[in-house]
């Protein structure tokens, strides 16, 4: 029985958040709480000795943050991460962007304890995301150099540029997308002559700080789109949380609340879609990260419609689950690492010649 149980660290500096962690993961509902961290440094030395099949972790502790303690975890022992977080962030958004793009796969609030109802779909919730992201196989990371930082490696499929420069250029990602996004969009010069749509699966309460956060260090304005506003070249539009986004006609943005695609909204499908529409060949999909298979069906509709379509390879990928959907339908043209992908977006910039 108990090679059955999943086996999880849980590193918080509260006794009462340990405490009702015990109650969420008892033995008798599958888990089995293999150690207790009151400190990153100790979630380390645990994660090292115990090797569990996933970690939740508070960001704000003593001696070592949960950051730092991520960072560690990625390169020392890669190991799926869970952020368990009070949903107070306004005052330090970006520590939690800064664990998802060190490695962390996702972010969820501490409900509030004083609410019966909250509580019991908080834990219901809190079990089943545990069981989807235990599984996922982690790749190390280095601590000293940033994703980006090797120059790509060019290989024989690698496409030459296009005669004729898109216009518009589609994102999706999922589950280690901040990393991925941040590593593309960091190398977007001033001035860059595309419009870039992106869509990140994220919850609606965290959506904000990420915009905020993806757009440091980056050379082009990075805002959360608007309904109606037009897609204007040299500017990043990112799906606002809980909202679909579509291009419309006349290149305007479209924003609903229509039903979820995929069990997903926003949905990279319905984006892919719409720029295959308006856009045709005029347009160039990229699907990064994720989990699941939302976006393949619409980045073959883009591919259809002409344009040029990419997926991320599985090397590089935290889940190759989109990516994976994308190449199985056919509906990649190239299929490459994530940093070909910054290489070959950075170039489309340049006013001459191929690669």
């Amino acid at each position: 029985m108990n090679s059955e149980l999943l086996r999880v660290i849980v590193a918080d500096d509260s006794g009462t958040v340990r405490a009702l962690l015990r109650q969420w993961l008892s033995p008798e509902l599958g888990f089995e709480i293999v150690g207790e961290a009151v400190n990153g440094r100790q979630c380390v030395e645990l994660v090292l000795r115990l090797r569990p099949a996933i970690v939740v972790m508070d960001m704000d502790m003593p001696e070592m943050n949960g950051v730092e303690a991520t960072r560690e975890i990625m390169w020392r022992q890669p190991t799926p991460i869970l952020i368990f977080t009070s949903s107070e962030i306004d005052k330090d958004r970006g520590v939690f962007y800064e664990a998802l793009a060190a490695g962390a796969l996702d972010i969820f609030y501490k409900p509030r304890l004083t609410n019966d109802e909250e509580v019991n779909l908080a834990t219901s919730r809190f079990r089943r995301l545990l069981k989807l992201l235990a599984p996922i196989k982690m790749i190390r990371r280095c601590l000293p150099r940033p994703l980006t930082a090797e120059p790509a490696v060019l290989v024989p499929a690698w496409p030459a540029r296009p005669q004729r420069l898109p216009e518009i250029l589609a994102i999706a990602a999922s589950t280690g997308g901040p990393a991925a996004l941040s590593a593309v969009l960091s190398q977007l010069p001033p001035g860059f002559p595309l419009c870039t749509l992106v869509v990140q699966h994220m919850a609606a309460e965290f959506m904000p700080g990420f915009v905020e956060w993806l757009g440091q260090g980056v050379k082009v304005p990075v805002r959360a789109a608007s309904r109606g506003e037009l897609a204007r070249p040299g500017e990043v539009l990112v799906a606002p949380g809980d909202c679909h986004m579509r291009l419309g006609a006349g290149g305007r943005v479209e924003l609903d609340v229509s039903a979820p695609v995929n069990s997903c909204r926003p949905s990279a499908d319905v984006l892919f879609d719409s720029v295959a529409e308006a856009s045709g060949p005029a347009a160039m999909g990229v699907i990064l990260t994720g989990m699941g298979e939302d976006g393949a069906r619409g980045l073959l509709n883009m591919r259809r419609a002409g344009a040029l379509t990419i997926a991320q390879a599985e090397e590089s990928c935290v889940v190759y689950g989109m990516p994976k959907a994308a190449a199985d339908r056919g509906a990649a043209v190239h299929v490459m690492e994530l940093g070909e992908i910054v290489r070959f977006i950075s170039t489309l910039a340049s006013p001459v010649g191929d690669l």
